[in-house]
């Protein structure tokens, strides 16, 4: 493809709106799918006790019942029992098969198969068979739920209805939730909210991705372009990498001349750095390396002093030693310090140096003279 064609896919996609995606602890932590579909029936079934101690009583199994397709109204349960993972023995052919979600609620039983990522490969009929069986004689009442993060597919959807199986999208139960949480907030564990909303941001976070079928029809229309992109994208960026990392090496030859010092070292091939006081909770470096701009990789140099996270203490205590002397250096007291807090590293940077990538004699007197004081300052400490 031309570059303006490629200019041309990148318009089309920015015109693509994506919900931006905020962090959850349980996002953080997940399992796999499988496992974390497994995960996700036992918080529900915490949140679906009435007895349990989040505080919310029956707002779940309210909601819940919010959602099905039923007559009557709403009574809260008396009695209630929940079990995960339920064998489905009492079925003809049950070939060790599991029920996600059981909830036995006075005179209702709830069978609620918990579907997230993966297709609904499930024999629902050996589901319905069991159900049917087992609880034939307690409970008038019985529920057969496919509880889903995303829609079903027609023939899904076919096969649910077939097997007596009714679909409820999370999406529709979080709001039955929200709408009625005021009745229950005022009891509730505010740990347990907490986490209650985690989780349901964890599973709208992937409801949303799922759900975007305007990236989904993007990506698939365009996966080849997209794929041709990504591999010239790559390659564009292995030389620049390799173009910085032939120039650091020219600089680390003649830095380590004009220091005669051998610690300097080359990490990845593009940034050039030295270390003092290390092994210690006061070590403190030079970094440096190339920045690339108007289709130059090396139009820029920049030098930085840092501290990094060591054993026993943070980069930021690791530079509290050495602060008062570089506010009181002439040269370093009004150049730009990060803590720690704009950066993904959570290193201490104090911004040195930026200078034009060609002055390759200006760049060493530079390094050399941020050597020599860093090197006396380390020493004194």
């Amino acid at each position: 493809m031309e570059a303006k064609e490629y200019k041309k896919l990148l318009e089309d996609f920015s015109k693509i709106h994506i919900p931006p995606k905020e962090k959850t602890f349980m996002g953080i932590c997940q399992y796999p799918a499988s496992r974390f579909e497994e995960i996700c029936s036992r918080v529900l079934a915490f949140y679906f006790n009435p007895n349990e101690e989040h505080g919310f009583r029956d707002l779940w199994f309210r909601a819940l019942n919010q959602c099905i397709k039923q007559e009557g109204e709403y009574c809260k349960p008396k009695n209630i029992r929940l079990s995960l993972e339920e064998p489905t023995k009492c079925a003809e052919s049950y070939e060790n098969k599991r029920i996600d979600i059981i909830i036995e609620a006075d005179n209702t039983v709830y069978a609620i198969e918990n579907k997230i990522g993966a297709q609904l490969y499930n024999d629902l009929n050996v589901y319905s068979d069991h159900i049917k069986k087992k609880y034939k004689e307690n409970y008038s009442n019985k529920k057969a739920i496919v509880l889903t993060a995303h829609s079903l597919s027609p023939n899904e959807k076919q096969k649910a209805s077939q097997c007596g199986f009714e679909e409820i999208s999370y999406k529709v139960l979080f709001e039955q939730v929200n709408s009625i949480l005021g009745d229950y907030i005022v009891d509730s564990n505010v740990k347990q909210l907490t986490f209650m909303v985690d989780f349901m941001k964890t599973l709208n976070n992937k409801m949303n991705f799922m759900e975007n079928k305007e990236l989904s029809k993007f990506f698939f229309e365009h996966r080849q372009e997209v794929d041709n992109l990504i591999c010239h994208y790559n390659e564009w960026r292995n030389d620049i990498t390799k173009q910085q990392a032939e120039a650091i090496s020219i600089l680390y030859n003649k830095i380590k001349e004009k220091t005669g010092d051998n610690r300097w070292w080359i990490w990845s091939g593009w940034d050039l750095g030295i270390s003092f006081n290390d092994n210690t909770n006061k070590r403190i470096g030079i970094e440096a390396s190339y920045k690339e701009e108007n289709n130059n990789p090396c139009a820029k140099f920049r030098i930085f002093i840092t501290t990094w996270n060591v054993k026993g203490a943070s980069a930021s205590q690791c530079w509290e030693p050495y602060e008062t002397a570089f506010k009181n250096a002439e040269n370093y007291k009004d150049c730009h310090l990060d803590k720690g807090t704009e950066n993904e590293n959570n290193r201490v940077y104090l911004h040195v140096a930026e200078i034009d990538g060609d002055k390759t004699d200006v760049i060493i007197n530079e390094l050399d003279k941020c050597y020599k004081f860093l090197n006396k300052v380390a020493n004194e400490i």
